[in-house]
């Protein structure tokens, strides 16, 4: 996993540059060089502007959703693993590029990111399946090897990471 992370991390942002200089150029043909920098710059900052405003509006709205929830008795793990996601949206947006631009958005959009939710939820079900998560149940109500579920259906998963030998 870490791997993959490090990866990730020294990957992407030669790709977000490579990005970056090829829709420079396609704006450069059509408007000049000087005026295409001006636009691509232009595009990298509207996006963050626009991240932080949406985030901020999501978020205020999944607060709210959540005190609903959380008053009539509920837990709300699809809102917060929505919000979650919202903020990991809103953090792509923030970072300079397209690529990362195009993720954020994707996270912001509530019904793509109910989406990666689903998305989640089931890579989490199989890495439990498979023994790579283990479940420990604990709480006021639960003993330890009791199933807690919520008035939706959805299963409550204590996370514990374990190294593999």
């Amino acid at each position: 996993m870490l791997g993959r992370l490090f990866l990730l991390f020294m990957i992407m942002p030669f790709l977000e540059l490579f990005v970056i200089v090829q829709v420079h150029g396609a704006w450069s043909a059509r408007w000049g060089g000087q005026s295409a920098w001006l636009w691509t710059l232009g595009m990298i900052f509207l996006t963050a502007i626009f991240g932080v405003s949406v985030a901020r509006s999501q978020g205020f709205r999944l607060y709210t959703q959540a005190q609903q929830q959380l008053r009539s008795g509920q837990v709300p793990s699809q809102t917060m693993l929505e919000g979650l996601l919202m903020l990991g949206g809103a953090t792509a947006l923030i970072i300079p590029g397209y690529i990362t631009d195009v993720l954020g958005l994707l996270l912001l959009i509530p019904w793509t990111r109910t989406l990666f939710v689903k998305a989640l939820k089931s890579w989490m079900g199989k890495q439990v399946g498979s023994g790579h998560i283990i479940v420990h149940q604990s709480g006021f109500y639960s003993q330890p090897g009791t199933l807690i579920r919520e008035s939706d259906g959805v299963d409550i998963i204590d996370v514990e990471p374990i190294q593999k030998s």
